[in-house]
């Protein structure tokens, strides 16, 4: 048979214990209940971070699109009329007949006009900068050799005929 062993004697009631023992007290639904309130605490700080990272996002990209976008594109296009000059003076140059030459400078006044709108759109939207100086600088030496080019060939027809 065995023996029995007696059980240790219990410590007396101290105020601490009570509070230990109310710890312990919690079950699983009270533990689980809790979780639960953490969980869907830290999921709405969560939405709400998301929420302003979502909005700072939209902002950079209307401001992406609404100003750096047309900047660009109105860049390319004074790459493309600055092109388009240059093969239209290299066909005024060549030209044989009065005829050719006005038509010639014909169009390289629309394209002047065309380059001083997209100056004036570029100057509204993105102020006076540096690029846009050195630009406007280039394109009035651009005018100036254009007048020079147009009094030359003038003078050169003349002489021929």
């Amino acid at each position: 048979m065995t023996a029995d062993l007696p059980l240790p004697p219990t410590p007396p009631d101290s105020p601490s214990d009570g509070l230990t023992r109310r710890a312990t007290r919690f079950g699983i639904s009270t533990k689980l209940q809790a979780a639960f309130g953490v969980v869907a605490g830290l999921t709405v700080i969560a939405a709400a971070v998301a929420f302003f990272s979502f909005n700072t996002m939209e902002q950079g990209l209307r401001q992406v699109t609404g100003q750096q976008v047309p900047v660009t594109i109105d860049a390319l296009r004074l790459s493309v009329i600055s092109r388009e000059i240059s093969a239209t003076a290299a066909r005024f140059i060549s030209a044989r007949t009065v005829t050719d030459q006005r038509s010639a400078m014909a169009a390289i006044e629309d394209k002047r006009v065309d380059l001083a709108t997209v100056l004036g759109r570029l100057r509204t939207m993105n102020g006076e900068s540096a690029a846009l100086v050195t630009f406007v600088t280039l394109s009035q030496r651009l005018e100036a050799n254009l007048a020079a080019l147009e009094e030359a060939i003038t003078q050169r027809t003349a002489l021929r005929a």
